[in-house]
C-alpha cells in the first residue's frame, strides 16, 4: 500500500464506509476479505499518525512501558517518574550523579554538588522500582562520568511509551499522582523544580487546586 498520513487514511476510511453503506442498503455481499484487510491497514496506518499529547500518564502504564523497554531506557523511565523530572534532564545525569541506597534514590542535578533524596518505600511496587534502576545502574560504561542516556535523544525514550503519550506525560503524571495522594505541594514542588506553586498546580485536577493553594498560603 502506498504511504499515507493520519488524514489521507481518515479520509479513506470514511468513503470505504459510505460505500459499504450504499452496497448493504442495496443487497449486496458483505465486503470481501481483500477490502477487510485493507480497512484494517488503513486504521493501523490512522492510529500511528495520532498526534502524541502531554497527557498525563498512570503509575502503572509508566511501569508496563519501562519493564517492556530495554535497560537504559527502563531505568531512566522509572527515576524520571519518581522525581516528577523531565525526561531530558534525566538522561543526561551521569552515573555517579545518581544512588541508589536500599530504598532511597538519591539524584544529584545538573552536576551540582547538593542531593535530592527520595525514599522508594513511599511509593507502591517499590521493588519494581528499585530493580528498574538497580539494573541501570549496574550496566557498563566506561566511566562513571558517562551520561545514563549516552546515546539517547529524549525522542528515543518517549518512543517507549505508548500512544497518546509523550515524555512530558511523565512529569506531569507523576506531579498529579502524588498531589492525589496526599503529597504536600511544597515538597512535590522541591521534587519538578516548578518556579511557582501556581505553575505546579495546573498538573492537579481542578478539584485539588484549591485545596493545595489553601494548604500552601498556610504554611507560607
Amino acid at each position: 500500500m502506498m504511504e499515507l498520513d493520519g488524514l489521507q487514511a481518515s479520509s479513506m476510511l470514511t468513503e470505504i464506509g459510505t460505500v459499504n453503506t450504499l452496497l448493504t442498503l442495496n443487497g449486496t455481499p458483505a465486503q470481501s476479505p481483500v477490502l477487510t484487510l485493507v480497512v484494517k491497514a488503513l486504521r493501523r496506518r490512522k492510529a500511528m499518525a495520532a498526534p502524541r499529547r502531554a497527557a498525563p500518564i498512570d503509575k502503572d502504564t509508566l511501569f508496563r512501558a519501562a519493564l517492556r523497554a530495554n535497560t537504559r531506557v527502563g531505568g531512566i523511565l522509572a527515576i524520571a517518574w519518581l522525581l516528577a523530572s523531565r525526561v531530558g534532564d534525566v538522561r543526561r545525569l551521569r552515573f555517579c550523579d545518581v544512588k541508589l541506597t536500599g530504598t532511597r534514590l538519591s539524584v544529584r542535578w545538573f552536576r551540582r554538588k547538593d542531593w535530592t533524596n527520595i525514599g522508594l518505600e513511599s511509593f507502591a511496587d517499590a521493588g519494581r522500582f528499585t530493580a528498574l534502576i538497580k539494573a541501570l545502574l549496574d550496566m557498563p560504561r566506561d566511566s562513571d562520568d558517562t551520561e545514563i542516556g549516552a546515546g539517547l535523544t529524549t525522542a528515543n525514550i518517549a518512543a517507549a511509551l505508548p500512544r497518546p503519550y509523550t515524555a512530558h506525560s511523565i512529569r506531569r503524571g507523576a506531579a498529579q499522582w502524588a498531589l492525589q495522594n496526599g503529597a504536600p505541594a511544597g515538597a512535590v514542588r522541591a521534587l519538578t523544580l516548578h518556579a511557582t506553586m501556581s505553575s505546579l498546580l495546573r498538573y492537579a485536577p481542578m478539584a485539588l487546586r484549591e485545596q493545595q493553594l489553601v494548604a500552601a498560603a498556610t504554611l507560607g
